[in-house]
């Protein structure tokens, strides 16, 4: 995680340039998820058919799961990477949020945070492993927002502020970079995007997410659970 800003405005950029084992696991069983807005694109290329794993009826219960596990860990990671957390105790804090984790998304070898989906806990256990092995890819470059995200997120910050009569420490926002293909985004929460890397690295869209990203956590309220395009 990275975060740009002065001591009163803040964003944090966290990226993961590996796919995340969710992910691997939705497409892996061919779960349906079509229907939730915060499910990014197919992962190409796929990962290895494990459909044979869970019956039709079990995949069709793990179909119905997966969008609050998925929901769970982003929010999981949005609070981790939420730029007001400055903890005095990090310690403590790493184990609070591994113990919030643990509970709610489950944490292997047993996934006991998933008692609850038993369909998909099973599914998890036997893929996890392979998941965070996967490597579809040749290893990318770790994506760096110092130059031109940085410089535009200042511009866009000072935007907001006179646009909106805001004190600069009102001004903050996050952005989750996820290893997904083609050029995708959602509001998670108020504050909070996800998004494809694509959408990091492109000079006319970047900006508009760390805007949409300060302006949202300013609107408060629920999420209007807008994704954004596929390509």
């Amino acid at each position: 995680m990275r975060r740009a800003g002065t001591p009163s405005w803040l964003l944090s950029v966290a990226t993961s340039t590996e796919p995340a084992p969710e992910l691997y696991v939705r497409d892996a069983l061919g779960l349906d998820t079509t229907a939730e807005p915060t499910s990014p694109p197919r992962l190409d290329p796929p990962p290895p058919d494990r459909r044979h794993l869970l019956g039709p009826a079990e995949r069709v219960e793990a179909s119905a799961q997966w969008p609050r596990w998925w929901r769970e860990t982003l929010r999981l990671q949005a609070r981790f990477h939420d730029p007001d957390e400055e903890p005095r105790d990090v310690e403590a804090w790493l184990r609070a949020h591994a113990e919030e984790r643990g509970r709610l998304v489950g944490e292997p070898p047993d996934f006991a945070g998933l008692a609850s989906s038993p369909a998909l806990r099973r599914a998890v256990v036997a893929l996890h492993t392979e998941a965070v092995r996967w490597r579809p890819h040749r290893a990318r470059p770790e994506f760096d927002e110092a130059g031109g995200l940085a410089a535009d997120a200042r511009e866009v910050a000072e935007s907001v502020m006179a646009a909106h009569d805001v004190a600069p420490d009102q001004v903050r926002g996050s952005l989750l970079g996820l290893a997904v293909p083609g050029t995708w985004w959602v509001l998670v929460e108020p504050g909070v995007i996800a998004c494809s890397l694509a959408c990091l690295e492109d000079a006319d869209l970047a900006p508009v997410l760390v805007r949409e990203a300060f302006e949202s956590r300013l609107r408060g309220g629920p999420a209007p659970r807008r994704p954004g395009t596929h390509r």
